[in-house]
């Protein structure tokens, strides 16, 4: 059901609270879009519904279609009808209530789930196994044409015509052993759900990110019928005037030789590339007011797995030579394995320097070697604050350590 009730919050604007939903992307995992279908309610398989009531709203609402001994209709919650429990009977069974739309009254004529329009300024994936048990085949044929694997991939529910083409990419998953309930087992398909859940592959649908903060991104395998063979991250950021933008990035062993960019949406231009990048990059390009993308492109197959990357971006109105030498101090590359390199005013190789954990406790004092070099891979993976003392005043900066 999950799945689904994230769809009717997609799909009804009332629920959002404010005039658009809060949604970047949406990954389901075996959710049956076009419902279930176990047969009715006498000749269903009585060992699906153990310790469940079957007479209950959710079982009512996820029905594929509603069946009796002569005749069947449409699921009212996914294809529409009447809240009545002639309607909406199987067999000769009752539902506790028929309200489906939950406004306290019957009778309704329901306007289902997959009649509404769903929002196109999200992403959307979903993994779906062809061997479970929820939902037939011929059943999920119902409404819509060349859907074959038994109805939980929301790309296909999507590509039947509402609003248009959706951007989406689906993973399928072939459960060992035939017919063995893969609906219950594809919540463990972890490896996919990773790679379902890719960052934004276009420049309309990108996320936002803050200055100072250190972000991470995943190189994935793309889906066979998706839009890209190779992978395409994108996130935005808002420039407010004249500036240098500097990026410092690290790339782990998988994701070495993929690329980096920064794209000018004003221009339609890239006005930066750096191609087949190393274990540690630094970009740095000087931006007027508006918004750019940072972009990763790259290609992993599906036996690495996905390669991770690190990034961290700041503005500032000087040089970054300037900025060190008379504004405060650098850690580079950031984020780090261990070694890093401090440098702070005037060129100043050896400052002192203190590291704190998020909790603020102190884990470590000193000064780096002369040659500026400080070895923290003694630190647990995770984010730091280093102070470091420059040009009389002590300057904190965000370190994110990684194995």
């Amino acid at each position: 059901m999950g799945g689904v009730a994230c769809r009717e919050y997609l799909q009804n604007d009332e629920h959002w609270g404010s005039t658009t939903h809060r949604v970047a992307k949406l990954l389901t995992s075996g959710s049956p879009h076009v419902g279930f279908d176990l047969g009715s309610k006498v000749f269903k398989d009585a060992g699906a519904f153990v310790g469940i009531d079957t007479d209950s709203e959710a079982v009512r609402d996820l029905k594929n279609r509603h069946t009796g001994f002569l005749e069947w209709v449409p699921g009212v919650f996914f294809w529409g009808g009447i809240e009545d429990q002639d309607y909406m009977y199987d067999d000769i069974f009752y539902w506790h209530n028929v309200d489906v739309n939950a406004n306290g009254d019957s009778g309704d004529n329901i306007v289902g789930l997959n009649e509404r329009n769903m929002p196109t300024d999200l992403e959307f994936s979903a993994l779906w196994d062809t061997y479970d048990l929820v939902v037939t085949p011929s059943a999920a044929s119902y409404n819509y044409t060349g859907e074959t694997s038994g109805g939980e991939n929301l790309c296909s529910v999507l590509e039947s015509g509402w609003n248009g083409q959706f951007h989406c990419e689906s993973w399928g998953w072939d459960v060992p052993g035939g017919t063995t309930l893969g609906h219950n087992e594809l919540p463990e398909q972890l490896v996919e759900t990773l790679w379902a859940l890719d960052e934004a592959d276009d420049y309309v649908n990108s996320y936002d990110v803050e200055q100072g903060v250190v972000y991470t991104g995943f190189i994935t395998p793309q889906a066979d019928d998706g839009p890209y063979l190779d992978d395409w991250d994108d996130c935005v950021i808002t420039v407010s005037e004249s500036t240098l933008l500097t990026i410092t990035a690290s790339f782990s062993e998988t994701a070495q030789g993929s690329n980096m960019y920064v794209y000018d949406l004003a221009s339609g231009q890239y006005i930066e590339t750096l191609t087949q990048v190393s274990a540690d990059e630094f970009l740095e390009v000087n931006v007027g007011p508006g918004e750019y993308i940072i972009e990763f492109n790259g290609h992993v197959n599906e036996v690495d797995l996905f390669g991770q990357y690190w990034f961290i971006f700041d503005v500032s109105g000087t040089s970054s030579i300037h900025q060190q030498q008379c504004l405060g101090a650098s850690i580079f590359p950031n984020p780090s394995t261990g070694f890093v390199s401090i440098r702070s005013c005037l060129g100043e190789a050896s400052p002192p320097i203190q590291v704190y954990n998020v909790m603020g406790s102190l884990v470590w004092e000193g000064r780096a070697q002369s040659s500026g070099l400080l070895d923290l891979g003694f630190l647990y993976p995770g984010r730091y604050n280093v102070r470091i003392e420059s040009c009389g005043t002590m300057h904190t900066l965000p370190l994110l350590m990684i194995d």
